[in-house]
């Protein structure tokens, strides 16, 4: 077997316990008295195994992309069984990058891909399952972070020019939804997209962002340029300014579409337009209104319409809106 080649470590254990109380405690919690050294080595994929690799389903993206760049990021795994952890029978057990092997193994026997008999990972000497327990988690808690470097790493592309659609990157693995998401926000302006590679906006508040119309969307840059904050707060207030400004538009074109339908006498549109729906849209103009709100109303009235053929292009309008706004 090829040799393998030990990473350097910058302290030993103790002086690295002494430096950090915390990592202390880690090791009491995991009854370590140190941590496992770590080597970096070929191993055959079938001395691998996979806990609970039954329950372990890769997505079809995700093999996708394994089989076309390959395994990037080295799996750790831990010495499990066998004479020695270097040894030709040894096995080992995956401690992180449960579905980089699974996807190997899948591509092994649907492809017979020579490029997945051996995968280079980083090797504990010996298996400490508690440690592992909590890089496990600690894996998963940075992948859900990752969003960010997804951004940021498009707006790199974006920024040297990169001819690349949608159609590309899910050829490349990515899920469409996702990396869509992911792009929108490299695109957003500037200022507010040097906030949230700097890591100050949370994932949800980006993407309400995305709901932002233009006029609202400016007016975030300007308070950014202005020495704002991207908070959940501003990015809420401005797009219930956004709501309150489209409830007033409705209501002024509801009231343009009535009276111009042939037929339709003053008192029939002073009527209608007193009606409890229109009545709450009227005061939720005047009132933050949140989303929900708004198209709870919308859909009421969009209801009402369909019991008047007189009102069908009232309808078809609020259909949009509603369509519009979800």
């Amino acid at each position: 077997m090829p040799r393998a080649t030990k990473q350097p470590t910058l302290f030993q254990e103790g002086e690295i316990a002494a430096l950090d109380p915390r990592l202390a405690r880690l090791m009491q919690i995991c009854g370590i008295e140190h941590l496992p050294p770590v080597h970096t080595r070929l191993l055959p994929l079938e001395q691998i195994v996979v806990p609970g690799e039954a329950q372990v389903m890769p997505s079809p993206r995700f093999i996708r992309s394994i089989e076309l760049v390959g395994i990037r990021q080295p799996p750790s795994v831990a010495f499990d069984g066998g004479s020695a952890w270097d040894a030709s029978d040894a096995t080992y057990v995956v401690v992180m990058g449960r579905r980089r092997i699974v996807s190997a193994r899948h591509l092994m026997a649907a492809r017979d891909d020579a490029r997945f008999k051996t995968i280079k990972c980083e090797v504990y000497e010996w298996n400490a399952p508690r440690l592992n327990a909590f890089l496990g988690l600690v894996e998963n808690e940075q992948r859900s972070q990752s969003w960010i470097t997804d951004v940021a790493r498009l707006r790199q592309l974006i920024r040297e020019g990169i001819a690349m659609t949608l159609d590309d990157l899910k050829a490349y693995g990515f899920h469409a939804k996702t990396i869509k998401g992911r792009l929108d926000i490299a695109l957003l302006p500037n200022a507010i997209l040097d906030q949230i590679c700097a890591g100050m906006v949370s994932l949800d508040v980006a993407m309400q962002i995305l709901r932002l119309k233009e006029g609202q969307l400016h007016r975030l840059e300007t308070l950014v340029q202005d020495g704002e904050e991207v908070t959940a707060d501003l990015v809420k207030s401005l797009l219930k300014r956004q709501v309150n400004q489209g409830l007033a538009s409705v209501q002024t074109n509801l009231s343009q579409m009535w009276t111009a339908i042939p037929g339709t006498s003053p008192d029939a549109a002073s009527t209608s337009l007193s009606s409890p729906t229109i009545q709450m849209l009227s005061s939720a103009s005047n009132e933050p209104a949140s989303l929900a709100t708004v198209l709870a109303l919308l859909k009421q009235f969009e209801v009402q319409t369909q019991h008047d053929p007189a009102l069908q292009r009232v309808g078809t309008l609020t259909k949009v809106l509603i369509r519009n706004w979800r």
